[in-house]
C-alpha cells in the first residue's frame, strides 16, 4: 500500500491565510485570580496600543452547531436577541487540521461498509478545502492556544500516539491528512499502526508529556500582570483531573476534553519539575474553576463565576481579566437541546451581558466547531460520517471532511461596538489573536509560538513529527499569519 504522495505546497498556495484586523489593543481590567483579590482597579479605557481596553472579557463556548443552525432558530430566542445587538461574524470557522493545508485525495467510499477489511474502495469527491480539526478537544486547543498541540482526528495515522488502529477503527488519512491509497490510486485504509488521539483522555497516553508547556491564552494574560480562569460547569473541584463528572441528576455533565486549560496545570500526580524557561507557560490550579463555588479535597475553597468561595454572589468586576466559560454537555448543545442551551445562556450569561453593556466590558459567544453540515469535500459512508447520518438525519454534511461557518458574536457597550454583520473570513486563531492583542500580549505570544512550534522535537510528544517537517513548517507560516487581530468593530 502506498500513500497519496503529495505536492502539498503547490496545491495549497491558493489557500487564503490572510486575516483582516477587527480588534486592536487591549482589554485591561482589575480582577481577582482564582482565589485572590483584585490586582488592578476594574476600569476600562485605553490599552498600551491606544485602543479600547474593556474592564472584563468573558468567552462562552457552545458545541457542535453551524451558524445557520443557531442564528434564526426559534429554539434560541435569547441567543438571537443577543445576536441582534452584537457584531455577528458570518464567516467565522473552527480551525482546520493540518492548518490551512488542502491534503491530497478525497472522501472514501466502501462498496460494503459492513466489511471494512475485505471490501473494495472508491474515491468520492476530491478535497477542495482543508479538513476540520476533530474532535472537540482539538478545537478547544486551537481556541485556547492557536494550535492542535499535535492531536489529530482518529481516522488519521499518527505514529507515536500510543493509540492503535483496528479492524473497526482504521486510518483513512496519513498524518498530514492525505487519503491513504494503493498503487492504483484507490483508497486503502490502514488497520494497523497508530492513529490520532482526537477526543481521547490526555492522561491515558504515556507518550504525551504533561503538563503542556506551550504558549496559551491564560499564561499570556497572566504574564501581562493580569488574571485568567476557566469556568467549567459541573467540574467538582479544581484538582479533579478525570475524564468526566456527572453530578446527581445530570445525564452528561463535565467533560475534561472541553476544558483546555487543565492540560497546562502541573498536577502533583505528574511528578514533574518544569524547566525554568517553560514554567511561565503553565497555569495555577486556581485557574481551573467551576461555575459554582467548590471545595478541593485539601479543604481549600474556590470561587465560581460571579460567586465567591463561600457561595455568596460576587460582583462581575472581580472576575478574572479574561474568563473562559464552558457549560456542561446538557447545556452547551452537545447532548442537550437548543432550548436548554438558550435557557442556560439567559440564566447565567445575560446578567453579565447586561453588566458588560453598562460597564465597558466585552462578551464573546462562539462554538467549538460546526454542526457537520458541509459536504463540499464529500461525505464518507464509513467511520464517523456514518454515525452522523444515523444519529443526526438531515444534516447532509461530513464530520470527517466538512467545514461550515460557526456562530461568533461580539457584544459590548453601544459606544464601543456597533451591531451588525462582518463577512470577513476568520477562525479560532483570529479570535485568540484579537483577545491577546487587546491586552498587549499578542507579539510575545507569536514569538513564543514560533519558537515552540518550529523546534525539531515536538513539545508534547517527542515521537510525533516536529517543526522541521515541510508540512508543519507550512502550517506554522499559515498560523502565524492567522494570528492577526481583527479591526473595524470596536471604537477606541
Amino acid at each position: 500500500m502506498t500513500k497519496i504522495q503529495a505536492d502539498i505546497n503547490n496545491k495549497n498556495d491558493t489557500v487564503n491565510t490572510s486575516r483582516r484586523r477587527l480588534l486592536q489593543g487591549g482589554l485591561a481590567a482589575g480582577v481577582m485570580s482564582g482565589v485572590g483579590s483584585s490586582l488592578l482597579s476594574a476600569c476600562g479605557g485605553g490599552s498600551s496600543n491606544g485602543t479600547w481596553m474593556p474592564r472584563k472579557t468573558v468567552i462562552v463556548i457552545l458545541e457542535n452547531r453551524s451558524f445557520k443552525e443557531l442564528i434564526g432558530s426559534a429554539d434560541m430566542p435569547y441567543l438571537n436577541q443577543l445576536a441582534a445587538k452584537s457584531v455577528k461574524l458570518t464567516q467565522s470557522y473552527a480551525a482546520p487540521t493540518p492548518y490551512n493545508v488542502v491534503p491530497t485525495g478525497g472522501s472514501v467510499i466502501a462498496a460494503d461498509p459492513s466489511k471494512l477489511t475485505t471490501t473494495t474502495w472508491t474515491l468520492g469527491k476530491t478535497f477542495v478545502h482543508p479538513l476540520p480539526a476533530r474532535g472537540s478537544q482539538t478545537n478547544y486547543f486551537y481556541q485556547f492556544a492557536g494550535h492542535n498541540q499535535g492531536f489529530l482526528p482518529d481516522w488519521f495515522q499518527q505514529p507515536g500516539s500510543g493509540r492503535s488502529a483496528s479492524a473497526s477503527l482504521p486510518a483513512y488519512q496519513d498524518q498530514y491528512g492525505n487519503t491513504l491509497v494503493d498503487a492504483a490510486g484507490k483508497p486503502s485504509p490502514s488497520f494497523t499502526g497508530e492513529i490520532g488521539l482526537s477526543n481521547e483522555l490526555v492522561t491515558s497516553f504515556p507518550n504525551v508529556s504533561l503538563p503542556f508547556t506551550t504558549p496559551n491564552l491564560g499564561a499570556a494574560i497572566i504574564a501581562k500582570g493580569l488574571t485568567f480562569a476557566t469556568f467549567s460547569e459541573s467540574l467538582p473541584y479544581p484538582s479533579y483531573n478525570e475524564k468526566a463528572y456527572n453530578p446527581t441528576g445530570v445525564a452528561d455533565g463535565y467533560a475534561r476534553r472541553h476544558n483546555p486549560a487543565i492540560n497546562w496545570i502541573n498536577f502533583a500526580a505528574y511528578g514533574k519539575t518544569i524547566a525554568a524557561d517553560k514554567l511561565r507557560f503553565t497555569l495555577p490550579l486556581s485557574a481551573n474553576l467551576a461555575m459554582s463555588n467548590t471545595v478541593d479535597p485539601d479543604g481549600t475553597k474556590y470561587p465560581g463565576f460571579a460567586v465567591d468561595k463561600d457561595g455568596k454572589a460576587a460582583a462581575y468586576d472581580v472576575l478574572p481579566t479574561v474568563s473562559l466559560v464552558v457549560p456542561n454537555n446538557m447545556d452547551n448543545i452537545h447532548t442537550g437541546t437548543l432550548a436548554a442551551a438558550d435557557t442556560w445562556l439567559k440564566t447565567n450569561i445575560q446578567p453579565y451581558a447586561d453588566w458588560a453593556a453598562a460597564n465597558d466590558a466585552l462578551l464573546i459567544v462562539t462554538t467549538d466547531e460546526d454542526g457537520f453540515t458541509d459536504a463540499t469535500n464529500g461525505v464518507a459512508n464509513v467511520g464517523t460520517d456514518t454515525l452522523i447520518t444515523q444519529y443526526y438525519p438531515g444534516k447532509g454534511g461530513s464530520y470527517m471532511y466538512g467545514m461550515d461557518p460557526i456562530t461568533t458574536l461580539l457584544f459590548g457597550p453601544s459606544n464601543r461596538l456597533t451591531p451588525g454583520t462582518v463577512s470577513t473570513r476568520v477562525d479560532h486563531l483570529t479570535i485568540l489573536a484579537t483577545v491577546l492583542d487587546m491586552y498587549g500580549a499578542l507579539e510575545q505570544f507569536k514569538t513564543d509560538f514560533n519558537t515552540t512550534w518550529s523546534a525539531a522535537v515536538h513539545p508534547i510528544n517527542a515521537k510525533w513529527v516536529g517543526g522541521t517537517s515541510a508540512v508543519r513548517q507550512k502550517e506554522l507560516s499559515a498560523q502565524l499569519a492567522a494570528l492577526t487581530p481583527l479591526t473595524g468593530v470596536f471604537a477606541s
